[in-house]
C-alpha cells in the first residue's frame, strides 16, 4: 500500500474522542443486526458519512503516439496498453473532509487483482487473504527432528509434501481475528494441532481443500532422504573411524552392536568428549537386563547409590567420540531443553539392512521399558522422536506419532507399522479460547509443508512482503499487462468515466500519459478508524452493470501489521460481514492515513486505552 494523502483532521478527532461504551457481549447482539453496514454514528468517536467513492485501475506508460491512435480509432485501448505497469486506487470521499482518503492496492497478476475484488479465495493458499495459518505449539519436521511452529526460523530446512527437505523462504505470524474459526485437529497417526479453519489441506484425492471441510487426508508415502552410509566398523581408539587400524581395538556393526546402541540411546549417557571426559553410562533397574549389554565385557556393574537401580559404565575414548558425534546434538533452542546435548540417532540408520535396524530397535524398546508393545517407544526429547519418525518414513514404513505435555514435560510415543490405518480420518473440533499466535511459511520450490502426518499448503509469504514493500516506493508497480490482462481489464472497464492524465501530470510520467479506469462508483460507509486499523463498507451504484456491482461490495479492513515489519494489508471481510465493535477496537476517529513505519501502536492491545477497556471486551 501507498500511504494516501493526509486528510485535514479537526482538533477534536485528533484529541482522540473515545467511542461509546460497548461491552463484547452487548455488541455481539448489535452486530447481528447490522452485518454489512457500520453501527449507528453514536457509537464511533467521530462518525463521518460517506459521500462518494470510486476504484479505478491505474495504468501509466501508454506513449503519446499510442494514446493519439486510440484517440483516432487505430487502435483499440487493449492494444495500447500492453506492456505498461498498473495498480488499484480506492478514493473515498467522507463528509467533514476536504480531501479524499486515497489507498493504492497492488498485487502480482490481474486474476489476483479480480479475486482480491470479488472477495474470493487464492486458489495457491485457499484464503482470501494470504493469511497466517497454524498455531505455535504446532510440531514440524526438519532434518533434525520436530521443531514447534514458534521456533522455526527463515532458512530452515522442513519437510514438505514431496517427501524432501526444502528451505523456509520467509515466516508469517500473527493473533487470531475476531470471529476467525480456529479448529483443533488430530489425525490417528499425528498430532494434535491448531489451525484456521480455511487452511488448505491435501486430501485423498490429491486435491487441495480447506482442511475444516477434509475428511481422509492424503497420506505421505515416503521421505527422501540424502544417501548416507552407515559405518561398518570402529576403531575405537581413533576418531576417524576406519582410518587407521593400528593398535586398536575392533568393534564390528553387527546385531549385538546395534541392539547394544539402541539400548543406550534409551538407557545411557555420554561425557563431554570436548572436555576430555569419555564416560559411558547405562543405567536400569533390573540388573539381568543390564548384564546382556556389557559390550566386550569393558563395563563395570554397580549398584547406584540412594537407588535401587544399576550401572553399568566405563571409560572409552573410541565409542565415547563415535556416540557424541552420532547419537547427540548440541540442541539450538534453549528453551525446548534443559540440557546442552540431547539424544538423536543418525539418518544413515534408515539404509541399514532390516535384521541391523530390527536388532537396533529392540534394544531401543527394551531400554525404554514403559510398554509391552514391540512396535512402540516413548522419549521427551522431540530431537530424537522425529529423527525417529523420519528413519521409519524413509524405511517405507507408515509410523504414528503422538505428543503429550504433562508436569511441563514432552512426551513423545512412536510407534512402528507397515500400513496406514482404515480409519485414518480427521478429528476436528472448534476451540474458542486460543489465544496465541498463528504462523505460516513459506517453502521453496514446493510450498507446502508437513504436519504429521498431513500436507499442508503454504502461503506466498515472500511474494506478499515483496508486494507491501514496493507498496512504499510510488511510481513503482508490479504488474505488467499482458495480452491475457487486458480481458480482465475490458471486461469490468467503465470507459466512460475514463480519466486521461497527460505527461508530467501526477499519476502520469514525464514523456508518457496515465489513465484512469473506473471499475466502480459507489458510496463507502466508514466503520472503526483508528492509525494501525481502516474499517469501511462499501456499496457500489445499483446503476452499475451487475458485475461492476460484485467488485469491493462489502466489509473491506486496512489493517497493519507488525512482522515481520510494520506492513499495510488489505482483504474484504468475506466470512465476517459484521462491524468492528468501536470501543473494544479502539476507535479513534482518524481517517488520515499513516505508513506502517510510522505508526506508535499497532496490535489494539498496544494502545493505552486497552488497558481500561480490557475488562469489557475479552
Amino acid at each position: 500500500m501507498e500511504d494516501g494523502k493526509e486528510a485535514e483532521i479537526p482538533l477534536d478527532i485528533l484529541s482522540f474522542k473515545a467511542p461509546k461504551r460497548l461491552t463484547k457481549e452487548e455488541w455481539k447482539k448489535l452486530a447481528e443486526q447490522y452485518k454489512g453496514r457500520p453501527l449507528p454514528p453514536e457509537y464511533y468517536a467521530d462518525f463521518k458519512p460517506g459521500r462518494l467513492a470510486f476504484i479505478q485501475w491505474h495504468i501509466r506508460g501508454i506513449l503519446p503516439e499510442d494514446k493519439e491512435a486510440y484517440d483516432k480509432g487505430k487502435k483499440s485501448f487493449s492494444e495500447i496498453i500492453v506492456g505498461h505497469s498498473l495498480h488499484q486506487d480506492f478514493r473515498m470521499w467522507f463528509q467533514g473532509l476536504s480531501k479524499p482518503v486515497e489507498w493504492v492496492i497492488l498485487d502480482d497478476s490481474m486474476e489476483a487483482y479480480e479475486r482480491y475484488n470479488l472477495g474470493k479465495r487464492d486458489p495457491r493458499t485457499g484464503n482470501v487473504q494470504k493469511s497466517l495459518c497454524v498455531g505455535g505449539s504446532t510440531h514440524l519436521l526438519t532434518p533434525n527432528g520436530f521443531r514447534k511452529a514458534a521456533y522455526i526460523k527463515v532458512g530452515d530446512l522442513v519437510l514438505a509434501g514431496d517427501g524432501r527437505f526444502h528451505r523456509v523462504e520467509a515466516i508469517s505470524k500473527r493473533k487470531p481475528n475476531t470471529g476467525e474459526e480456529i479448529l483443533k485437529v488430530k489425525s490417528p497417526l499425528g498430532f494434535s494441532f491448531i489451525v484456521t479453519s480455511d487452511h488448505p489441506c491435501l486430501d485423498s484425492n490429491l486435491k487441495w481443500k480447506p482442511i475444516g471441510k477434509v475428511e481422509y487426508p492424503y497420506q505421505l508415502k515416503r521421505v527422501i532422504l540424502e544417501s548416507t552410509h552407515h559405518p561398518r566398523k570402529l576403531y575405537t581408539y581413533n576418531r576417524h573411524y576406519c582410518i587407521d587400524d593400528s593398535d586398536a581395538e575392533v568393534l564390528h556393526f553387527d546385531e549385538e552392536f546395534f541392539r547394544w546402541l539402541g539400548f543406550w540411546v534409551a538407557e545411557g549417557s555420554v561425557g563431554d568428549v570436548y572436555h576430555r571426559s569419555y564416560q559411558i553410562t547405562l543405567v536400569q533397574k533390573n540388573k539381568t537386563i543390564l548384564e546382556k549389554y556389557n559390550l566386550l565385557n569393558r563395563f563395570r556393574l554397580r549398584k547406584k547409590e540412594n537407588s535401587d537401580s544399576w550401572v553399568l559404565s566405563t571409560s572409552w575414548k573410541g565409542l565415547a567420540e563415535f556416540l557424541h558425534d552420532y547419537f547427540t546434538i548440541n540442541h539450538p533452542i534453549p528453551s525446548e531443553s534443559s540440557c546442552r546435548y540431547n539424544k538423536t540417532v543418525p539418518l544413515w540408520l534408515a539404509n541399514l539392512p532390516q535384521n541391523l535396524f530390527d536388532a537396533f530397535w529392540a534394544g531401543l524398546h527394551e531400554g525404554d521399558g514403559k510398554s509391552t508393545n514391540s512396535r512402540m517407544v516413548f522419549t521427551s526429547s522431540p530431537d530424537l522422536a522425529g529423527r525417529l519418525y523420519l528413519i521409519l518414513m524413509a524405511r517405507g514404513e507408515k509410523p504414528a506419532v503422538s505428543y503429550t505435555r504433562t508436569s511441563h514435560k514432552d512426551s513423545f510415543t512412536i510407534i512402528r507399522q507397515t500400513v496406514h490405518p482404515s480409519h485414518n480420518f480427521l478429528k476436528k473440533e472448534k476451540t474458542t479460547n486460543y489465544r496465541g499466535y498463528l504462523y505460516d511459511f513459506q517453502i521453496k520450490d514446493e510450498h507446502s509443508f508437513f504436519v504429521p502426518n498431513i500436507v499442508l499448503h503454504n502461503c506466498v509469504v515472500k511474494e506478499a512482503e515483496a508486494l507491501k514493500e514496493k507498496a512504499t516506493k510510488k511510481a513503482q508497480d508490479k504488474l505488467l499487462i499482458s495480452e491475457k490482462d487486458t480481458k480482465i481489464i475490458e471486461k469490468y472497464a467503465l470507459h466512460e468515466y475514463d480519466n486521461w492524465l497527460p505527461p508530467g501530470d501526477v499519476g502520469a510520467t514525464p514523456y508518457a500519459w496515465g489513465a484512469l479506469v473506473t471499475i466502480s462508483i459507489g458510496v463507502a460507509q466508514p466503520g472503526v478508524q483508528r492509525q494501525s486499523l481502516h474499517e469501511y463498507f462499501y456499496y457500489p451504484s445499483p446503476d452499475l452493470p451487475k458485475r461492476n456491482q460484485k467488485l469491493m461490495n462489502g466489509r473491506i479492513i486496512f489493517r497493519a501489521f507488525k512482522k515481520p515489519r510494520p506492513l499495510w494489508w488489505t482483504w474484504i471481510a468475506v466470512k465476517d460481514p459484521r462491524p468492528y465493535n468501536p470501543y473494544c477496537g479502539i476507535d479513534q476517529g482518524i481517517y488520515h492515513l499513516t505508513p506502517a513505519e510510522d505508526l506508535k501502536y499497532i496490535d489494539k492491545e498496544d494502545y493505552p486505552e486497552w488497558r481500561e477497556r480490557r475488562e469489557d471486551c475479552e
